[in-house]
């Protein structure tokens, strides 16, 4: 067996196959099924577990092997900004929140998204 890495997509799924296991079997009567003791994943199994990758032959023999699988969510959030018009105070100054600008964001593992801006105060200088 080698550790193997499962990559969360858009929606939020990943899958492993056997094959992302497997080091090289050999057999001499090959052919046969293998299998994972998890082959789907979703947002909540993110992290390092051990599986079980089971290999059969055509004879009917079967051997086990485990290895880490790390399941990872790799997709930044997505965000959509709006323009916004700033307007100063009569003291010249004002000031801009993230939600003023953000006009939605996404991220395929849900959560809290922090939200920054590159700017938040604004004056006549």
């Amino acid at each position: 067996c080698k550790n193997a890495v499962v990559d969360l997509d858009a929606s939020g799924n990943g899958e492993l196959r056997p094959s992302a296991m497997d080091a090289g079997t050999i057999d001499n009567c090959p052919g046969g099924p293998s299998s994972v003791s998890q082959q789907f994943f979703n947002c909540a199994d993110r992290g390092t577990r051990r599986l079980t990758l089971t290999i059969s032959d055509m004879g009917g023999n079967q051997d086990q092997c485990e290895s880490d699988v790390t399941i990872q969510d790799r997709l930044p959030p997505a965000a959509t900004c709006n323009d916004q018009v700033i307007v100063l105070n009569d003291a010249g100054r004002a000031s801009v929140d993230p939600d003023d600008v953000t006009a939605g964001t996404f991220d395929n593992c849900g959560g809290p998204i922090l939200t920054t801006l590159s700017q938040r105060q604004f004056t006549c200088a």
